[in-house]
């Protein structure tokens, strides 16, 4: 870890009409996924808890991220992270390469619907050939900072080609506290990559100065997600002595917690105030996570002075195989491969599952001639839906009923509930039918004890 002085003053549908055929959940049922029709205890992460970047809507996919710091003189600053992978972008042959002319527009809007703040820039990105144009794994990654004054505010951004209807939106909401000019006040935590100096992050400017173009080993991660590709994550935050400047060493504890709230990964340094802001970097080792939602905590200490900084972040799913135990594997792996992949897996050594996994995507993508796998993203975007929407008792929603319909079908169109059949074990016990008009298909499920664990016990079809 390092401290320096602070710088100056931010269910998708599946492929269409793709169908695979899927383990039977029981011995009666055969399923195919489908369009969706629409170590030391901390506390659990919670859905509603979890502040993870937010997800565009529209034709153009990107990530958007906020985080909350402030200037030398204690003016609010929200910094804003964009992220768009180069297949979501209109790329055109022009010269002896390719080049995208990208727009983005962010406008902030205060509780009356007002416009307070906001700006637009637009980018021409060029590329030497086709198959970059189509690469997922290349983003376009933009950082802009705004100053606000403390309130609540919602944070409209677009981003698609210059002079094109086609674009994607994201929307986010966001709190910029008032300033406290007594005791530590801590800043986000930025998360991102170490990259080399050759690495490019392209940092959008408060108008009206010139862009800036930043090469170094930190490049935010809007997306807060990482994969086999990054053994450490860079974290950074901003740590502030408003009232007098402190040159104290304060005490930094940094800690990672699971979605149990068991901590994984835990850090104790020491940060010496270098004024009225001060940089803390700290590493995080992501390849000793498995697949998952993460909580990082920072907490700094000074006398009776004590603030923390919470941030989640995402293992990917590329981890998947690469570190999970072999009985959840073959658990997770049970929602969408055959028996007969399934035994191979089992027997293969840990050495060659994970060759054999890619084996498994690769012969369900829809299409080959991309290096976007549409089948493997929704499996996993709603593996990661079901994680949050029904977990029951301590199961993890993936692995309940309800939670691999999810996964196999989508949402349903709708939802009906009644009391529970007679002979249920509790009078609160509850049916739960689930309706998929395309597939004409309903899915009962019933909690006959009344605590909210659900068993499917019907499929209809017709």
């Amino acid at each position: 870890m390092r401290s320096s002085a602070m710088r100056g003053g931010a269910g998708a549908g599946f492929a269409p009409r793709f169908v695979c055929m899927l383990t039977a959940l029981s011995a009666v049922v055969s399923w195919v996924i489908v369009s969706g029709a629409g170590g030391q205890a901390a506390r659990p992460i919670e859905p509603t808890d979890r502040d993870l970047p937010t997800k565009s809507i529209g034709p153009v996919s990107f990530v958007l991220d906020t985080g909350l710091f402030y200037s030398p003189d204690g003016s609010p600053l929200v910094e804003i992270y964009v992220q768009v992978p180069y297949d979501q972008l209109p790329f055109v042959r022009e010269g002896g390469g390719f080049v995208s002319r990208v727009e983005v527009v962010a406008v902030f809007e205060n509780v009356s619907g007002n416009q307070v703040g906001g700006d637009s820039w637009s980018r021409e990105i060029w590329v030497e050939d086709y198959d970059q144009t189509i690469d997922p794994r290349t983003t376009y990654r933009a950082q802009a900072t705004f100053s606000l004054p403390p309130g609540e505010y919602s944070l409209r951004l677009s981003c698609g080609a210059v002079d094109s209807e086609v674009k994607g939106e994201a929307y986010r909401i966001l709190e910029v506290p008032r300033r406290t000019d007594e005791g530590l006040i801590l800043s986000d935590i930025r998360l991102g990559s170490c990259a080399s100096s050759a690495d490019t992050a392209v940092v959008l400017p408060i108008f009206p100065l010139p862009a800036v173009v930043t090469r170094g080993p930190f490049i935010p991660n809007a997306a807060r997600s990482f994969g086999t590709e990054t053994e450490t994550a860079c974290a950074k935050a901003e740590v502030y002595s408003f009232d007098d400047g402190s040159t104290d060493t304060t005490a930094a504890t940094f800690t990672v917690s699971d979605e149990g709230g068991n901590i994984v990964w835990e850090d104790r340094e020491s940060v010496e105030m270098t004024g009225r802001a001060t940089e803390v970097d700290f590493y995080v080792p992501i390849d000793s996570l498995a697949w998952g939602t993460y909580g990082l905590e920072l907490a700094l200490s000074s006398g009776d002075d004590r603030v923390t900084a919470l941030r989640y972040f995402e293992v990917d799913e590329s981890r998947v195989g690469a570190d999970m135990d072999l009985e959840g594997l073959i658990d997770l792996m049970s929602i969408v491969a055959t028996e007969e992949e399934l035994q191979t897996l089992a027997e293969l050594p840990e050495s060659e599952r994970k060759a054999y996994l890619e084996e498994i995507w690769r012969s369900r993508d829809p299409d080959t001639s991309t290096p976007r796998n549409e089948f493997r993203i929704l499996f996993f975007e709603r593996l990661k839906e079901a994680k949050l929407k029904f977990e029951e008792g301590g199961v993890e929603g993936w692995r309940t009923d309800r939670g691999r319909v999810y996964i196999r079908n989508g949402p349903p169109d709708r939802i009906e509930t009644s009391p529970g059949v007679t002979g249920s074990i509790s009078p609160y016990a509850t049916i739960e039918i689930w309706y998929y008009d395309g597939t004409n298909a309903r899915y009962v499920f019933e909690d006959f004890g009344g605590n909210g664990k659900f068993t499917l016990v019907d499929v209809i079809q017709g």
